[in-house]
């Protein structure tokens, strides 16, 4: 089924984030997030004189990223037996943070960099899908997902009985979450004048973190939930997408992505008339569309066939799929190398791709099974 609105959506110059949230018919519910960036046409225009008055937000190191965001309560991945949860969230931006914004509502700074709402989040049985968007003060989203599932506390009831010998995950209470992931360094959204970077990471969970891998390399745990790789990353002018996956000891996943923009020091260097980020030059990933599973659906098949279709204006480079390298079968559609093993409850597939100038997006998709 295909939807719109009634009226065209008005841009602002640079990167507009437009969010999805769909309902089924039972109440669950689903959120994606489409980048669209907006460069406004300057062909023809008279460039003998600049008002530097205004803004040139194309200038090298300007910010062109939106706030970075992180929840800090409640723990995005865990089961709470509370149908009201009070949000914490924490937003920081080199430019500054104008507002921050929790399910469409107007959140308030309580403290530095934390915004919370004026009253408690209420849930619903299940999987619960919290939104987070947020804008700095030249005009630059970003917007993040937490899942919050609310399993209602069944103790005292009269279950009968219950064969404990094969484990049940669809039990109120059991965890069916991956891991909770944050980047602590770098910050994501920043710009940094370094080709090599250190990437922490911190990974919970209530079952236990088994394994934590970035950017397809696995990290190594260098203090309690804290992780990171044994060699700095080195990083491509322009933007960088650093992709975390995590998996927990019941086998749980979760997937989380930070950019981090690498802009060379040119100081005092012939740059000639060379502008690495012209107005309409190609900054951005390929665009990823899942089209096989249906993201949201239930699998009945324990292992499936991936299928995405990935564009780019400036041709598609490499497409890879958990974590493997995908096949292209025809036109803009990639298959996955291998069929996808799922396990019982929710299952996130994602994608990553790369563009011929080197740009990368990435893309999840919930299956469940």
């Amino acid at each position: 089924s295909v939807y719109g609105i009634h009226q065209p959506w008005v841009l602002t110059p640079g990167r507009n984030v437009i969010l999805i949230r769909s309902f089924d018919m039972i109440g669950n519910q689903s959120v994606d997030t489409c980048v669209v960036t907006y460069g406004q046409d300057t062909s023809g225009a008279d460039t003998g004189t600049v008002d530097t008055g205004t803004v040139d937000t194309t200038t090298p190191g300007a910010d062109t990223q939106g706030p970075s965001i992180s929840v800090v309560s409640p723990l995005c991945g865990s089961t709470v037996d509370t149908e009201q949860v009070w949000i914490e969230v924490q937003a920081t931006d080199t430019s500054g943070v104008q507002r921050v914004m929790v399910n469409d509502e107007p959140a308030e700074m309580i403290d530095s960099a934390v915004y919370t709402l004026h009253q408690p989040l209420d849930l619903t049985p299940g999987a619960n899908v919290i939104i987070l968007s947020a804008f700095d003060m030249i005009g630059n989203q970003s917007v993040d997902t937490c899942v919050v599932t609310y399993g209602q506390d069944t103790s005292g009831a009269d279950t009968g009985t219950v064969d404990t010998g094969t484990v049940d995950t669809t039990t109120p209470g059991a965890d069916t979450q991956g891991p909770s992931i944050s980047v602590m360094s770098p910050t994501c959204g920043s710009t940094v004048d370094l080709q090599q970077v250190w990437v922490e990471v911190r990974a919970t969970d209530t079952s236990g973190v088994e394994r934590v891998m970035i950017n397809g390399e696995l990290a190594e745990e260098s203090s309690p939930w804290v992780y990171g790789m044994h060699q700095p990353m080195s990083l491509m002018p322009g933007s960088n997408m650093i992709i975390i996956t995590a998996t927990d000891m019941i086998g749980n996943q979760s997937f989380d992505t930070c950019l981090v923009t690498y802009s060379q020091d040119t100081t005092g260097s012939d740059t000639g008339t060379v502008d690495t980020i012209t107005p309409g030059a190609d900054t951005q990933g390929p665009s990823i569309t899942f089209t096989s599973p249906l993201c949201g659906s239930t699998s009945k098949e324990q292992q499936v066939w991936v299928q995405v279709e990935v564009t780019d204006q400036s041709g598609v480079g490499t497409v890879w799929i958990n974590d493997l390298p995908a096949t292209r079968e025809w036109g803009n559609s990639y298959r996955s190398a291998e069929a996808v093993q799922l396990s019982a409850g929710v299952n996130i597939i994602y994608a990553t791709a790369t563009d011929t100038r080197g740009n990368q997006s990435a893309d999840t998709c919930m299956v469940n099974y």
